[in-house]
């Protein structure tokens, strides 16, 4: 029997490559608290978000789930990453839909999931570290916390943006505070200035990838 034809293998190679499917690392969050649940870093991922100092609801916050995956096996570097955009509902809930797994490539693995909650007038939330350093302990894939506090005038908006490391997705509902934040460096580095106005929010679509 003879051997198929070079451009037929090569074909078949580039179909193999294609339908490679991410290999999956172990989340290192809990599944649910106070309850046996798996943890998994392809989702569905749920919670609500509130004010921590009145425990209300916080409607009508951006939710981003980003999804990071790498390639490689003897050299290994970043390859990309997959969102999920939602916003909280009345009663401050919201659910992330599972990871699409829509990149596909040998020796790809997908290696990291974390959250960020933007609401403008707040701090916002990221599901893997703190504002004031460290890790977050505390971030579980069902029935998750996320606590808000207000937005006080000490706090610095360069500090808020480079904490968020927003993710593109997000970038545009962030903008208004570049300019602030442009303004909080002028004046560590001894500069002075008048408050800047804020520019308007930006409405996030529901769903990118």
């Amino acid at each position: 029997m003879s051997a198929p034809p070079a451009h037929a293998r090569l074909a078949l190679a580039l179909l193999l490559l294609v339908g490679c499917a991410p290999l999956v690392r172990p989340a290192t969050f809990v599944g649910a608290r106070d309850q046996v649940t798996d943890a998994n870093l392809i989702g569905p991922f749920d919670g609500q978000v509130v004010d921590v100092s009145t425990g209300e609801p916080v409607a009508e916050a951006v939710v981003v789930g980003v999804w990071a995956y790498d390639r490689g096996d003897g050299f290994i570097g970043p390859h990309g990453s997959e969102t999920y955009v939602t916003s909280t509902d009345a009663a401050g809930r919201y659910r992330i839909l599972p990871a699409k797994l829509a990149i596909r490539a040998s020796a790809l693995r997908l290696v990291s999931f974390h959250l960020v909650v933007y609401k403008r007038g707040y701090l916002g939330y990221r599901s893997d570290a703190r504002l004031e350093g460290g890790t977050r302990p505390d971030f579980s894939v069902r029935h998750n916390k996320v606590e808000l506090r207000k937005w006080r005038e000490n706090d610095s908006h360069a500090e808020h943006l480079l904490f968020l490391a927003s993710p593109k997705v997000l970038r545009k509902t962030t903008q208004w505070e570049e300019e602030l934040a442009n303004l909080d460096l002028f004046r560590q580095q001894g500069g002075a200035g008048g408050p800047t106005p804020e520019g308007p929010s930006t409405a996030v679509p529901e769903r990118t990838a």
